[in-house]
């Protein structure tokens, strides 16, 4: 699943005229399943070096996950919560679903979102990407926006 949330971000990246080289990507959530600490065999760390290597300039934000070693052993820490910082990123995942993140207020920044988790289904906004939904229809849509 790591490559496929790679590959469906940087095409959703593509919609807004960007290369996933270089993009700001901002992680939501870290650790293996919601609400807790552990990261044994979470996703989040294969996607969090998958976008490394694609060139995209990753963070992460995890309530429950302050820190963790990437692959060279270099210690990654979560961004502080700052809706400004926030703002700033060219595109956001969820990788957890932990029911402390503020979804509403990430929602509302505008930043496009792509939802490996289901955490934004009661926001039916155009900058929202729902696990699943093939690409021509992220184009109709964005097409539809841009007119």
């Amino acid at each position: 699943m790591p490559d496929y949330v790679v590959s469906k971000t940087a095409q959703i990246l593509n919609l807004y005229a960007k290369s996933i080289k270089n993009s700001k990507v901002l992680l939501l959530g870290m650790a293996y399943k919601p609400n807790v600490d552990d990261l044994r065999e979470s996703p989040g760390l294969r996607m969090f070096e998958l976008f490394k290597a694609s060139g995209a300039l990753v963070d992460y934000y995890d309530p429950y996950v302050g820190s963790f070693k990437d692959k060279r052993g270099d210690v990654v820490k979560s961004i502080p919560y700052d809706l400004q910082s926030m703002s700033k990123y060219d595109c956001m995942v969820t990788v957890t679903h932990h029911q402390l993140l503020p979804y509403k207020e990430l929602a509302d920044l505008g930043v496009p979102i792509f939802d490996t988790r289901n955490a934004f289904k009661t926001y039916d906004l155009p900058h929202i990407y729902k696990l699943g939904t093939p690409l021509t229809a992220l184009e109709e849509i964005h097409l539809e926006l841009a007119y």
